[in-house]
């Protein structure tokens, strides 16, 4: 779930983990005990209702890709298989730590 315009690049050294049409750097890791997200694994579909209300203004155009409420709906994923295996990568990540 990416509800953003904003991007960043990744330190020099780290590996991408995540990507995307709209936003090239979506996760990372960098070195074996960090690693970085900038998309939303825990969004429920009443968190996304309120993102629809409270901050529709994030939506934009970023780069070519249109990220707006249509896009969002059309490209929905099953929300509680993304927390399942997001939740199945922290607990891998932590246990191998």
């Amino acid at each position: 779930m990416h509800w953003h315009g904003d991007t960043f690049t990744i330190p020099d050294g780290a590996v991408v983990l995540a990507s995307s049409e709209a936003c090239k750097n979506q996760a990372f890791l960098y070195g074996t005990n960090i690693v970085a997200f900038q998309f939303h694994p825990e969004v429920t579909e009443k968190i996304f209702q309120n993102f629809l209300i409270h901050a529709k203004e994030d939506l934009q155009l970023t780069g070519t890709y249109i990220q707006n409420e249509e896009t969002m709906h059309a490209k929905m994923p099953d929300l509680s298989e993304i927390r399942r295996q997001f939740t199945a990568f922290l607990n891998a990540f932590s246990l191998s730590r």
